[in-house]
């Protein structure tokens, strides 16, 4: 899987592993990029944003709730930058065709 990863990394910055003229015609190679192309119109419309992350109250007594959770809720995804998280997460995703999320947990100590 590594070696794939890198290989279509190498296809979308346009790294030539040969050098720069064909073997064949002796012509200096011309990087078209037609993959980087592909992942950026993919990327953009697969854009989320903070925005779209929204809170809305059922009954009127539910206003005031549903504003401090959508406060709290875009608090936390400034503080852990959410949004650039998952707009790189997208572009990993399009160039590879997967994603390597490396995930820790943390411990909460009671101070017992």
């Amino acid at each position: 899987m590594r070696e794939l990863i890198r290989k279509l990394r190498k296809n979308y910055w346009g790294v030539f592993d040969t050098g720069p003229k064909d073997k064949v015609t002796q012509k200096d190679r011309l990087w078209v990029p037609l993959t980087r192309l592909i992942v950026d119109t993919v990327r953009k419309n697969a854009d989320l944003d903070s925005k779209d992350t929204n809170v809305y109250a059922k009954t009127r007594q539910g206003i005031v709730v549903a504003k401090i959770i959508r406060n709290f809720i875009r608090m936390w995804q400034d503080t852990t930058y959410f949004g650039e998280v998952i707009n790189d997460t997208i572009l990993d995703l399009c160039i590879d065709g997967t994603v390597v999320w490396k995930t820790t947990c943390a411990h909460i100590v009671t101070g017992k």
